[in-house]
C-alpha cells in the first residue's frame, strides 16, 4: 500500500513538471478563421452578462430591475454570507456585491 501511494505521488509530481523552456507551438490558421487576428480585442461570450445577449433595451431594463429588487435573491445572498461569517469567523470580511 505504501509503495502504491509513493508511486502515485511521484507520478502526479512528474506529470505537473513542465520545463521553463516551453513555448507554444505555432499553428497556422486560415484568414477565414474567426479568431485569426490575435491582436484584436474581441468580446467573448464568457465575459458578457447573460441578459446582455438579448438585444431588447426594454427587456434588459426589466431584467436589471428584477435583479436589483429581488428580495428572495438578496435574502439568499445574506443567508450564505451569514453562514460563511459563522463558519469562517469573518475570515473573508465584508464584500460588496454588484448585480
Amino acid at each position: 500500500m505504501r509503495e502504491t501511494t509513493v508511486f502515485i505521488a511521484a507520478f502526479l509530481l512528474m506529470s505537473c513538471a513542465m520545463g521553463p523552456d516551453y513555448s507554444r507551438p505555432d499553428i497556422p490558421t486560415s484568414e477565414s478563421f474567426r479568431m485569426a487576428e490575435e491582436g484584436k480585442d474581441l468580446p467573448s461570450l464568457a465575459n458578457t452578462h447573460w441578459w446582455e445577449l438579448y438585444r431588447d433595451a426594454e427587456l434588459q431594463k426589466l431584467i436589471r430591475v428584477a435583479l436589483e429588487q429581488n428580495k428572495d435573491l438578496k435574502r439568499a445572498i445574506a443567508t450564505v454570507d451569514e453562514l460563511a461569517a459563522w463558519c469562517f469567523g469573518g475570515l473573508y470580511g465584508t464584500r460588496q456585491r454588484g448585480y
